[in-house]
């Protein structure tokens, strides 16, 4: 039998969990893709007056809003909010148990985060409280997904974006997989 080591396999696999649970999240998809200052409602008044409708949205987002890697060349060269999911870093050292840290960088258009929803809240922060609600605890790796931290930022190459970078750790087994020759 051939051993196979799983330390980077086991946390690659629950960030693509994470990615889907984001990418099926009606509430997260809307706040992503509607930058009106009501994106859960049915239709809403854009800045110039204009009424345009906001339907749910069935496609999945994954690599146009939801990117399952760090590029940030992506920010720079549209003009929509963003999520990057991505890996961080990771001690292996112990045979056993990897703790690993995930990173979820939530962007967005400076002028589209403020007064959004009922009682004007940020949008990158209510994308990062729906983010919480949906994976924090949740059952991962040898044991469960724990939002740690955040921290809140400008991006240095255009003031026109700002981000929030949600922290998270996952301890993973690190213990080799066996496999038939």
């Amino acid at each position: 039998m051939a051993k196979k080591s799983m330390k980077l396999k086991n946390i690659i696999s629950i960030k693509n969990k994470i990615v889907g649970m984001i990418d099926n999240s009606q509430a997260i998809k809307r706040y992503l893709v509607y930058l009106s200052d009501c994106p859960l409602a049915k239709r809403a008044k854009l800045e110039n007056g204009e009424m345009i409708e906001q339907p749910n949205i069935e496609e999945s987002l994954i690599d146009n809003y939801i990117i399952p890697y760090q590029d940030y060349d992506k920010v720079i060269s549209t003009n929509k909010a963003l999520i990057l999911v991505h890996l961080s870093s990771g001690d292996l050292s112990n045979p056993v148990i990897g703790k690993n840290t995930l990173t979820i960088d939530i962007i967005c258009p400076t002028k589209e985060n403020m007064n959004v929803g009922e009682i004007g809240e940020e949008r990158i922060a209510t994308i990062a409280d729906l983010i919480t609600d949906l994976i924090d605890e949740e059952k991962a790796g040898a044991g469960a997904i724990t939002i740690t931290g955040y921290e809140q930022y400008r991006i240095a190459k255009t003031p026109d974006y700002i981000g929030m970078t949600l922290f998270l750790n996952v301890e993973t087994s690190n213990l080799p997989a066996y496999k038939r020759r």
